[in-house]
């Protein structure tokens, strides 16, 4: 069995990437099938005469219904677009049309993960901003995008980084007993 050798003083760091964000299609199918399955439930609810009290609770049911589809169209209208960068020490957002990126606080945290579409949130400037980014929106990038979020890797001057893809965080397997 070979063992790779990781030196502490060159931890191995995921590959610097941009990747492009634009709006979700996956995003806005999954609102709008969400959005029409209440519809036809709030409306099934009407024809099976459940609705005891006249008309009322339908109006009610409706206006939130309404609502909440107004709400869901806004979200994914004003989704955020740009970019999200790692250049090997630090995570960085820029938002389309602007020169100067922001340092993110922290990595991205993946809250999805369906290998094709992943749902992350980043910090730039204090704020949580909710990333869903596809495959798609650059494939090429997709699998370097994703090990550089995945990877715990620390700032390049960190000689005490250990890298997280060898079985025995870094050490060489001459200092096994």
């Amino acid at each position: 069995m070979a063992f790779t050798t990781v030196s502490a003083s060159h931890p191995r760091h995921p590959p610097a990437v941009r990747f492009p964000v634009a709006r979700s299609g996956l995003l806005g199918a999954a609102l709008a099938a969400v959005v029409a399955t209440a519809a036809v439930v709030i409306v099934a609810w009407w024809l099976s005469g459940a609705p005891a009290g006249g008309l009322a609770p339908i109006v009610i049911g409706l206006g939130l219904w309404s609502s909440t589809a107004a709400l869901a169209a806004v979200t994914w209208v004003r989704s955020p677009r740009g970019v999200i960068e790692w250049d090997g020490a630090q995570w960085w957002w820029a938002v389309a049309g602007t020169a100067l990126p922001v340092a993110c606080q922290a990595p991205p945290a993946v809250h999805l993960d369906f290998q094709g579409f992943l749902l992350v949130s980043a910090r730039p400037a204090g704020r949580r901003l909710w990333l869903a980014l596809e495959r798609r929106q650059a494939p090429q990038q997709w699998p370097a995008f994703r090990r550089a979020v995945y990877s715990r890797a620390r700032p390049a001057g960190d000689a005490t980084a250990a890298s997280p893809s060898s079985p025995d965080g870094g050490r060489s397997p001459s200092s096994h007993p």
